[in-house]
């Protein structure tokens, strides 16, 4: 089931708009007394049909057209101003056969309240002969696109536009909603208006081909209102309509706003332009020009200012950055939203410019593996597991397949599973989830001989890459630096039982990347070069492609992440050109308007695509000299990348995720709060009931996490993290034999099924891996002279940085007392300014509490954001208590299906069941 805000910090977010606007909505135009009509509007002498409803059908517009009965009889009920004409799922109103009422531009406008919940299509107007004649309809389509417009003709499906919104919030019935719909012409730009505020829209059927989406007009056809015309004789309409008005011209977002205060003069639309701003997120440091948003997805106009434009200068929607020469600036920037004309809502956003030849990331520091040391029991039994299990493989027997397609030999046996040589398989990828593994280990590692062995394993894994990419440069030069254990001709779809080639490839450049990060410089050196190789042959083979645009079209991990990643080390432009072949530009366009567009999707194909978008900003926006290779059009579009990521987080967390943390069911995401119906749905065999929550997923879901912790440190990241990592990735694995889960079924009657060791290789499986391999990577990070703590667990963290030991001790929530004891590394002082960030967990119960020395603390006065900043020195001890309590999860769209949480732990039946910690010979495919 869904997680309840309280217990991971989650809140809708603001710039997913129609929740909010809903809300007002239902409050406005509930009973709205009649008004006789305000202002003219820009549009208003281009008025073609004007149906007020009082009782007749007769149009007051100059056109006087002969308005009359389609089926049935005239029957009018109250309306929104004097009376509505009554649809009751049988009348059909006929407009006539005019070439006007096909205006080349549209505005149509009307207030509509259904007569029941509404079910089945049903049409408003229909001014087409066929679906895919010339002409267009607008109907509300079916409970998730409740408004859909079509525009022109085609073959096929012609130009279509929805709002994906529950229609009954959108329409809720016995209610009047305010609908305005608008087409452009010259664009094809199409917006939808409820009660005033624009709505995010989706494009479902492109203007390509065919699908002229222009709005042409003729004289023969029948056009009508209530029903989808007389050659199909259906989808009518049910419920009351009024103050219908249909124009030639494109009405602006004023007169929409007065369109809608005609009725209802209550309507203040400075509260949309306060929705807006509530929703502008901006970087708290800078030191390269930034992108600011001057267009919220409400139609909202945002303009801004500032107060050192020697620092920080705004043009427009350019934020450009002249760094300071003696210290770091703090610029103020003041965003002011205006709606339609409305008074504007104003918010402030501190930005901090570094001074001049400063090099520090502007984001929150990792902490490297190696400055924390895990004591929490339990974690490092999970992290002995996984070593222990690194070592027992062998890694010439994966290297088998990649010598074969180099002409190279081999003595070694290939494994089987997921990785086997035939039939259906993932040929690569458990590899490089090994090699990233490996590499983590080696940097954790305190034993001598355990370091060792790690490091020859990882040796043996680089160097065997390396010899079959120099190999298959010798065999092949048109692909040289293509290191793969499978041949170039199943790219990029796969073939002969070869599954989702570019995923598999994925790993493997991401493990070169951590061995890169991790291993002694010589051996870092030749993964590096591995790497680049492969990335420059990617950008060559991509280039021959007749069609590069199909490169993503199927499952491919983390390819744009890894390539950015990879430019950001080379600089070499051949590796930002090989990453942008993985971008899927309009996936990321729709998440950044906030559209939720997940229904149907492959969940872990999809949330790597958003780590990769991240990572493209940050690459970017975090390196002066990589920004300035950018054209103006990359720069201004960068801020659409963070937006994407960060409104992506917010749909999965907000409408997609269980109690645990997870998400996805039968590995994909369903339509928003259907997560009971999935997990409930009666399969108990295959991709069934038992297939929630996969957990490659979470692995995926923290890495965005963190990412975005990085560039906006939000508290409810921090909570979301926790809960997951305990929750999610802790949960996956078996404490006895380091074995792990690929789902974590959320309906009753589940037992956990765990992998076995050397025949099944899942996904699941690589990514747990490194899961394991990097438990300590997200307690603490760190930014200029403060630390934050973000996790509860048992560990030391070192910055020599800051010439600081700290030792945290907890059992968080067995003991809800944690301490934590500061130290100097030499002896004497902490750097100057050494500040602690201690996280509030949004799911404490009452208050902390925090003494240092024995000193009771004021923590109102010390918490900010969702932290308590405290200044420490050597020697400090800090007890900080965090109490918890039970708490009932019912946030699923069943409020009878609940779960129960103590603290940041979801709690699980008792069972003495030996399958709950029994590997088992079951497995499953992925893909």
């Amino acid at each position: 089931m869904k997680t309840h805000s309280a217990v991971a910090g989650m809140r809708k977010g603001v710039g997913l708009a129609l929740a909010a606007s809903l809300a007002a909505g239902a409050l406005a135009f509930a009973g709205a007394a009649p008004r006789a009509h305000a202002a003219e509007i820009s549009i208003e002498s281009s008025k073609v049909l004007d149906l007020a409803f009082d009782g007749s059908l007769a149009d007051t517009s100059s056109n006087a057209a002969a308005v009359a009965m389609q089926k049935g009889t005239e029957a009018y009920g109250t309306g929104i101003n004097g009376q509505a004409f009554h649809f009751d799922g049988t009348r059909a109103i006929r407009l006539g056969t005019a070439s006007n009422l096909q205006p080349a531009d549209l505005t149509v406008s009307f207030w509509f309240k259904p007569s029941a919940t509404m079910s089945g299509e049903q049409v408003f107007a229909w001014s087409k002969v066929a679906y895919n004649s010339d002409g267009w309809y607008l109907t509300s389509e079916s409970n998730t696109s409740p408004l859909v417009l079509s525009i022109g003709p085609s073959t096929g499906q012609p130009y279509k536009v929805a709002v994906d919104a529950a229609r009954a919030d959108f329409f809720p019935a016995g209610q009047w909603t305010h609908v305005v719909a608008t087409y452009d012409k010259a664009t094809k730009q199409v917006y939808f208006y409820r009660n005033g505020e624009r709505q995010i829209s989706t494009v479902k059927y492109p203007a390509a081909g065919t699908a002229t989406g222009v709005l042409g007009s003729e004289s023969t056809s029948v056009k009508t209102l209530g029903y989808n015309g007389p050659l199909y004789n259906g989808a009518h309409a049910n419920g009351l309509l009024d103050d219908y008005t249909l124009y030639n011209g494109v009405a602006t977002i004023s007169d929409v706003v007065t369109l809608t205060q005609r009725n209802t003069p209550a309507f203040d639309p400075a509260t949309v332009a306060e929705r807006a701003a509530a929703a502008i997120t901006v970087q708290s440091t800078a030191s390269v020009d930034f992108a600011l948003p001057v267009t919220a997805i409400n139609g909202t106009v945002i303009s801004w200012s500032s107060s050192d434009s020697e620092v920080l200068a705004v043009d427009g929607g350019l934020a450009t950055v002249a760094r300071p020469a003696e210290a770091d600036a703090t610029v103020t920037l003041t965003a002011a939203a205006t709606y339609g004309g409305s008074a504007p809502a104003t918010r402030t956003f501190q930005v901090t410019v570094p001074k001049a030849g400063t090099s520090a990331s502007i984001y929150l520091k990792e902490t490297d593996l190696s400055d924390v040391l895990l004591e929490d029991p339990y974690l490092v039994n999970g992290n002995q597991k996984m070593v222990d299990y690194l070592l027992s493989l062998d890694p010439e027997r994966f290297l088998y397949s990649f010598y074969t397609q180099a002409g190279l030999s081999t003595t070694a046996q290939p494994y089987g599973g997921w990785e086997r040589t035939s039939g259906t398989r993932f040929q690569g990828h458990f590899f490089g989830h090994y090699i990233s593994a490996l590499s983590q280990a080696y940097a954790t590692e305190d034993d001598a001989a355990t370091k060792a062995a790690l490091l020859d394993k990882l040796t043996t894994a680089v160097d065997g890459l390396a010899g079959a990419q120099t190999a298959y440069a010798a065999k092949d030069p048109t692909n040289a630096g293509y290191v793969s254990p499978f041949p170039t001709s199943v790219l990029p779809s796969g073939g002969g039982g070869l599954l989702v080639p570019f995923y598999n490839l994925h790993k493997v450049l991401a493990g070169l990347l951590d061995a890169h990060q991790q291993a002694p410089a010589a051996l870092a050196d030749e993964a590096l070069s591995v790497a680049s190789g492969f990335g420059t042959w990617v950008r060559d083979w991509a280039a021959r492609q007749s069609n590069p645009a199909s490169i993503p079209s199927t499952e491919y991990g983390g390819m744009n992440e890894a390539l950015y990643e990879l430019y950001s080390i080379t600089e070499d432009p051949a590796h930002k050109r090989a990453a942008e072949y993985f971008d899927e530009v309009t996936l990321f366009q729709q998440l950044a308007a906030g559209q939720d567009v997940l229904d149907g999707k492959h969940a872990n194909t999809t949330i790597p695509k958003l780590i990769g978008a991240l990572t493209r900003y940050t690459v970017f926006t975090d390196n002066p000299h990589l920004y300035a290779t950018l054209t103006d059009a990359e720069k201004s579009g960068l801020e659409m990348y963070r937006a994407a990521a960060a409104n992506f987080w917010q749909i999965v967390v907000d409408d997609h995720t269980y109690a645990n943390g997870g998400n996805s069911q039968s590995e994909h995401f369903h339509g928003a709060n259907e997560l009971y119906e999935h997990a409930t749905n009666g399969r108990t065999t295959g991709y069934g009931e038992n297939s929630t929550s996969e957990i490659c997923n979470e692995y995926n879901m923290l890495k965005l996490t963190r990412a975005l912790f990085q560039v906006q440190p939000d508290v409810k990241y921090a909570d979301f993290y926790e809960h997951a990592y305990i929750n999610a990735i802790l949960a996956q694995q078996n404490p006895d034999t380091g074995m792990m889960t690929y789902f974590q079924p959320m309906a009753a009657g589940y037992a956990k099924v765990f992998g076995r060791e050397t025949d099944e290789f899942w996904c699941d499986h690589g990514t747990a891996t490194e899961s394991f391999t990097k438990l300590g990577d997200s307690i603490y990070f760190r930014k200029g002279s403060t630390v934050y703590v973000n996790m509860f667990r048992s560990s030391v963290y070192t910055s020599e940085e800051q010439n600081l030991r700290l030792t945290q001790t907890a059992n968080v929530p067995a003991d809800d007392t944690v301490t934590y004891s500061v130290d100097s590394l030499d002896g004497g002082a902490l750097a100057d300014g050494t500040t602690l960030r201690l996280r509030v967990p949004g799911w404490i119960a009452g208050s902390a509490s925090l003494s240092i020395n024995g000193v009771a603390q004021d923590v109102a006065a010390l918490e900010a954001d969702g932290y308590l900043v405290v200044g420490v020195s050597d020697g400090d001890q800090l007890t900080y208590t965090v109490p918890a309590e039970v708490r009932v999860n019912d946030d699923s769209e069943n409020p009878d299906w609940v779960a129960f949480t103590y603290g940041p732990v979801l709690w699980r039946p008792n069972s003495t069941a030996t399958t709950w910690m029994r590997p088992t010979r079951r497995a499953y495919s992925c893909g």
